[in-house]
Formats: structure tokens, sequence, C-alpha cells
């Protein structure tokens, strides 16, 4: 039996556009293997960087995380320039940027790693500068309205920029 020529050209123009799906799809999923569209900082701040009960999140916020976030990912790894930018956030937060959408929009960024063009946890960083960025992802949000809940669990932005103080990069 065989087909039309017409036919066996559509089948392979089927197969091939397939094919091109499929890849360009694996392009658009994180480490996470969830479907994030496109990925990189502007879509990982675009995921977090939303009011909180009416308050904006600062402008000054954002040039801060993204240098975190290139930091996080260089490579090779700059353990110096990590403990910098960490040091100028955490400053920052806990300075005139502690609003409680600044520390929701960052708890959000490392919490989540939406949008992130690879998980900061799986890129292999010494277990101290790990788990600083944990603890930003755990509890920073409650900095404002619920002090004492962040207090207790160390993430504080002054208690944070301590141990960052302390990294041995």
């Amino acid at each position: 039996m065989s087909f039309p020529k017409r036919n066996v050209a559509t089948l392979l123009m089927i197969v091939s556009a397939m094919a091109i799906f499929r890849q360009l799809s694996s392009f658009a999923y994180n480490s996470g293997s969830r479907f994030t569209g496109m990925a990189g900082f502007e879509y990982a701040w675009a995921a977090v960087a939303h009011p909180r009960d009416g308050e904006a999140v600062s402008p000054e916020l954002q040039p801060l995380l993204r240098r975190v976030y290139f930091d996080v990912l260089a490579l090779p790894q700059d353990l110096r320039a990590l403990k910098e930018s960490l040091a100028a956030l955490l400053e920052y937060l806990n300075g005139r940027g502690r609003t409680n959408a600044n520390c929701w929009t960052v708890d959000l960024f490392f919490s989540s790693s939406q949008g992130w063009e690879r998980d900061w946890t799986e890129q292999s960083l010494p277990d101290e500068f790990h788990d600083v960025l944990a603890m930003m992802g755990e509890a920073l949000h409650d900095t404002v309205r619920a002090a004492e809940i962040a207090r207790n669990l160390d993430c504080l932005p002054e208690q944070l920029l301590d141990r960052v103080r302390q990294l041995q990069p």
C-alpha cells in the first residue's frame, strides 16, 4: 500500500513540527521541571515583585536583587562578590528598604525560584552561603508584620546580615 505524496509530505511536516515543539519546550523548563515559559532575572523578578497590602515594592530593590541573582549563578563562582551583594541587599532591607512588600519579594524570590534560569539550590554553593539564601526564603516575609516569628527563626535582615558578614568566601 502506498500513500499519496501529499499525505507523506503533510505527515513529515507534522512530525517535524512536533519535534521542534518538543525541543523548544525543553528550553522553557527550569531545573524544577515546571513550565515557566522563559527564564532569567526579569522573569524571576516579575514573578515575585507585587504590592503587598497596597504597598509597592521599592524600585531600589530590583538592582540589589539582580546583583545577587547573577552572583549566585556566576560561573565560575565568585563567593566574594556574592557575599558583597548579599550584604548590600540585607543592609538595604535592614534600613530604608525594610518594608513588608520588599521583605515579601525577597522571601518569595528565594523560596520559589520561579523564573530563574537555573535553580539557586543546585549551584553547588558552600553550605554557609546556601543556608543564608535558604533562610532568606524562609521567614523574611514576617519581618514587618510578625517580627517575633522572623526573629525566632533568625530571619530578620539584621540577623541574616550578621551571618553574611561571618561568611568566608
